[in-house]
């Protein structure tokens, strides 16, 4: 991954959901990630032909391929306001007092761990080895200054696992999207990409765990998206999972599916 696609990445992790410049930053990372023609294939042939996989299916299958059982359901103490040395912050400088928006402008969207705390506010390192200070003590608006957690953080300890994954997030998301893919095929006889992306996650398992609820769900850090993502076959509907580069023999069933839509 590019330098300039981390930083992206990072900056929309920050801004908040349904911003007019979140959204600028997402469609520009969705279109370098265009999906080949045989993904989009092979994603229409799992829409057209497979059903959900059923939370218990998933867990077998994710218990086999990672070695585990998921992790128990631990509640997480959230940490305070109050900024420590150590810490790892992010300035925005949208949300900075005046008084800090020189040097959140300066830094805006860039890690930073706190070195020093004094009686005026914290001095901040980056990952470049520069300094800056910042007036006050708490994260927030106050400051600007916001908690960080860089990616490494999600992991919990699940051995890598490159996964390709067709999912929905709603279960009345299915049907639609199927009958729409069928409408494509019989309109213009070939699949186009550019609608696939929206079901369809790649990248590796970065945990594996029960929800509060009970559930197990699973995360994946998706090379479509800027974030983690995670799949509950509860809640949505998982049509595949299945490890990278090891797909079924699904081209033939493909074919006879195009020919059965375009003479339809």
């Amino acid at each position: 991954m590019s330098t300039d696609r981390r930083t992206l990445i990072r900056k929309a992790a920050t801004l908040p959901v349904g911003s007019e410049e979140r959204r600028e930053i997402l469609s520009g990372l969705h279109q370098r990630t265009a999906l080949k023609a045989e993904t989009s294939q092979f994603i229409d042939w799992v829409v057209l032909n497979q059903d959900p996989m059923s939370p218990r299916a998933m867990e077998t299958y994710l218990e086999k391929i990672l070695g585990r059982e998921p992790t128990p359901y631990t509640k997480k103490t959230k940490r305070g306001p109050n900024i420590q040395v150590g810490d790892m912050l992010l300035p925005k400088p949208d949300k900075a007092p005046p008084q800090n928006q020189d040097v959140a402008d300066q830094f805006k969207y860039k890690p930073c761990t706190v070195e020093k705390i004094d009686e005026d506010g914290v001095l901040v390192k980056f990952e470049n080895g520069q300094t800056a200070r910042f007036f006050g003590h708490s994260t927030g608006t106050k400051t600007g200054l916001y908690r960080y957690s860089p990616k490494s953080q999600y992991s919990e300890g699940t051995a890598k696992q490159h996964m390709e994954v067709v999912y929905f997030a709603k279960a009345g998301e299915v049907e639609p999207y199927r009958k729409h893919v069928v409408q494509q095929y019989q309109e213009r006889g070939t699949a186009k990409g550019e609608d696939r992306k929206g079901p369809y996650y790649s990248g590796y398992i970065m945990g594996f765990k029960y929800t509060k609820g009970g559930d197990v769900i699973f995360t994946i850090m998706s090379q479509q998206r800027p974030y983690p993502v995670s799949i509950n076959p509860k809640k949505g509907r998982l049509l595949y999972l299945g490890l990278m580069r090891k797909r079924p023999n699904w081209k033939s069933d493909f074919e006879q599916d195009v020919a059965e839509m375009t003479a339809a």
